[in-house]
């Protein structure tokens, strides 16, 4: 047993409770955001976004000021670290420039511009050992009932894969993913968890991370992030964008704010009333009881959200580990609940959250009432049909653009040999001086007409295949809603009555709000 000496807040502590304050009264929330990419060239205007909008929620919700730290990129060193695109180059740019770059260059990044972050009252860089070292110093700090609230705003990795396993050697953990931090640093799931295994057990955690495979860290309600290995006996919760063998939406260098369409984007927007353009979001409180849960504002993600992105979070990850859901009953004694028939079925095992899910991911599928698992199980198949059949024309159209930039390049390098030279003088001249001559002699080359009709229609094809994605993961979202809901009804049948207390344990921190914690459930 680890010795705590008695502080000045543990006198003050049991003082007000022997004069009639309870616990909750004293309770405390701290607020600890890592945000940005590993380095300069993926750390996009979009992560700085995430991070500014979930501090405006938190100054316009949590007018008390709790302790509140972020670390994002390189901090507030003067050097350039955030990457952004130009709205204007196509305006500002000349036609010869852009040739020249599209033709002999990298065009995708022609556009991209860099400065430096502008994430106000940073405590230092996103570096491992720092954010490491303010881990430690809050779970020195915090008590039972105290809440520590964890956004992740950045990048994720796969879990490793490793060699072939050997006899005696660990087995590979799929759920193990990563996320980083600046400089190319990371930390996997199970060795995050170890981080959160310093805080006391009744010190409740809140993880909302929006990394690619950000899924794997919803088995940090395991011991080492392993679920074979057992629950934790911490109090901790979380809410991811997407599953763990998926790379997520949302990080873009665009300067559209109407173009970052991510998970946090909706979550932090439902908590705080409001989405990123201001307009106001009033439809997140499905309980009708005057506030947002962690919980609501998932599901209101889960629901308006149109990105690939199928949403996680942990009381789902306790479910598919410990309880069943079977396509069909092998005895008619068996009295668990189907993964089959109407999905109406399902609505008096729903909490009022994952009834709106249910509710309103139905027509937006164009699915009826009526509709039943294997209606939904059928539409994420033949939209998955459609997908691929959108991509192989898109690999067709991809495979003519590259052979049709192949000749032009070889046409160039046959009139202008010089340009074999990266820095040539002539590029310089071609692109400025002779601007006209050099538009003029490109678009009269036989293949150029070719190349140009394959460009766009490449980008056409991107968004038809981006778009059928987006509707297959809508899609998968209501399925796992479903297969979420009959693993909730039969734990209790095929559970422990302790796993079954810890489920119910682990809800009631996801239905908490964003409000003080003395306010919580009032």
């Amino acid at each position: 047993m680890t010795y705590r000496p008695f502080t000045i807040r543990t006198t003050l502590t049991l003082m007000l409770l022997g004069m009639g304050f309870n616990a909750e009264t004293l309770a405390k929330d701290y607020f600890l955001t890592i945000g940005g990419g590993p380095d300069t060239e993926s750390n996009q205007l979009s992560l700085e976004r995430n991070v500014i909008f979930q501090q405006s929620v938190l100054a316009a919700k949590r007018p008390d000021h709790p302790s509140y730290d972020v670390w994002f990129a390189d901090g507030d060193d003067p050097h350039r670290d955030l990457q952004c695109r130009d709205p204007k180059f196509e305006e500002s740019v000349p036609l010869a420039r852009r040739l020249l770059a599209e033709l002999l260059g990298d065009a995708g990044a022609a556009d991209l511009v860099y400065r430096n972050n502008a994430v106000p009252n940073v405590r230092g860089p996103a570096n491992l050992e720092l954010v490491k070292q303010r881990f430690a110093q809050v779970a020195e700090q915090a008590r039972a009932g105290d809440r520590v609230i964890i956004y992740v705003a950045g990048h994720g990795g796969k879990a490793r894969r490793g060699s072939r396993r050997r006899e005696g050697q660990p087995r590979r953990n799929a759920y193990n993913t990563t996320f980083y931090f600046w400089n190319n640093e990371q930390i996997t799931a199970s060795d995050f968890t170890g981080w959160l295994d310093r805080f006391p057990p009744e010190t409740k955690i809140v993880l909302v991370m929006v990394q690619c495979y950000a899924g794997g860290f919803s088995h940090t309600i395991f011991q080492r992030a392993d679920a074979n290995a057992g629950l934790s006996d911490h109090a901790r919760c979380g809410f991811f964008a997407q599953l763990h063998n998926r790379s997520a939406a949302g990080c873009t260098p665009d300067a559209e704010e109407g173009d970052f369409e991510e998970y946090s984007t909706y979550f932090w927007g439902a908590l705080g009333g409001r989405a990123r353009d201001g307009r106001p979001i009033t439809v997140a409180d499905y309980n009708r009881d005057g506030q947002v849960s962690f919980a609501e504002a998932h599901s209101y993600a889960v629901i308006e959200s149109n990105t690939i992105d199928v949403p996680v979070r942990t009381t789902e990850a306790l479910l598919r580990k410990y309880s069943h859901a079977p396509k069909s009953l092998e005895e008619e004694t068996d009295k668990r609940l189907t993964l089959s028939g109407p999905v109406s079925k399902l609505v008096p095992y729903c909490r009022p959250d994952q009834r709106a899910v249910l509710a309103q991911l139905l027509p937006k599928l164009q699915l009826d009432a009526n509709a039943t698992m294997e209606d939904i199980d059928g539409k994420v198949a033949g939209i998955q049909r459609e997908l691929e059949a959108a991509n192989a024309q898109l690999d067709s159209t991809e495979q003519t653009h590259h052979d049709a930039l192949a000749k032009l390049q070889a046409e160039l390098y046959e009139i202008w040999p010089e340009l074999h030279s990266e820095w040539a003088p002539l590029a310089v001249e071609l692109v400025t001086d002779r601007a006209s001559e050099f538009v003029d002699t490109v678009q009269k080359l036989p293949d150029y007409a070719t190349w140009r009709y394959a460009a766009k229609r490449q980008k056409e094809l991107t968004k038809v295949a981006l778009q059928l994605e987006r509707d297959k993961a809508r899609t998968e979202r209501l399925q796992r809603q479903c297969e979420t809901l009959v693993l909730a009804a039969n734990l209790p049948k095929v559970a422990t009555p302790e796993i079954v207390k810890r489920y119910e344990q682990l809800l009631a921190l996801e239905e908490e709000a964003l409000t003080e914690p003395s306010q919580v459930g009032k």
